[in-house]
């Protein structure tokens, strides 16, 4: 084999792996967003969801640390120490002790306890209220996408059918059966329902950049990548 035809080869061997190559590397295309999936991603990137639920576990916290007795106090103290040399324990001229224990009166701990009960169930209903409300969001957004879907297909379908009708129309022209205004007419409704197609393009780009935006994304090539019930 010459050294023309081995490069020949080798030229065309490479050219054969390219198309397998580019295959391995492309990224497979994330599947479509469920409601079941967004609302997971939802629940654990959400920052004000986060605040409620770090909220509530501090005010729980503090109604264990409420129902705790308060711990006693030893102190000890000595005076006039000799501060060089060897100092033997007997040299000390003072040394006093203390023992402190607080004494609640009035049912101090008790009320304390009730407070930090009523804090942890103003937390709780809080947390409970910024779930619902986020959730009521994020499931409006995310038919929102649903819904400006179902209307891109419909338009599709339109022009598809405007597209079939143009070329039956065509047709007949050809053969004499109708007059040329009435291709014209048919093309003219083609171009407003093309219109129609690009406006719903549009809206779920939006849709689906809107909803992406509450999931904390800031990567949009997805938008309107949503699967509900058929």
């Amino acid at each position: 084999m010459t050294r023309k035809s081995s490069r020949t080869l080798a030229l065309g061997c490479l050219l054969g792996l390219a198309p397998s190559l580019a295959l391995a590397q492309t990224p497979a295309a994330p599947p479509p967003l469920t409601l079941e999936r967004t609302v997971e991603r939802f629940l654990a990137r959400n920052l004000a969801v986060e605040a409620a639920r770090y909220r509530v576990d501090a005010v729980r916290a503090e109604r264990l640390a409420a129902a705790l007795r308060p711990n006693p106090t030893l102190t000890v103290s000595a005076e006039d120490l000799k501060l060089s040399g060897p100092t033997p324990a007997g040299e000390l001229y003072e040394v006093t002790s203390s023992l402190s224990y607080p004494i609640e009166l009035g049912d101090k701990r008790r009320l304390r306890s009730e407070t930090a009960d009523a804090s942890v169930a103003v937390a709780e209903a809080q947390f409970a209220d910024v779930l619902r409300q986020r959730l009521v969001d994020l499931k409006q957004a995310f038919y929102d996408v649903l819904l400006a879907r179902a209307a891109l297909d419909y338009a599709l379908e339109t022009r598809q059918s405007f597209d079939t009708l143009v070329d039956l129309n065509q047709a007949r022209l050809e053969e004499g059966a109708i007059a040329e205004s009435e291709v014209l007419k048919v093309r003219l409704e083609r171009g407003k329902h093309q219109s129609a197609l690009t406006q719903a393009e549009l809206a779920l780009r939006r849709a689906g950049i809107r909803l992406l935006n509450l999931l904390g994304e800031s990567d949009f090539s997805t938008a309107g990548n949503c699967d509900g019930p058929r």
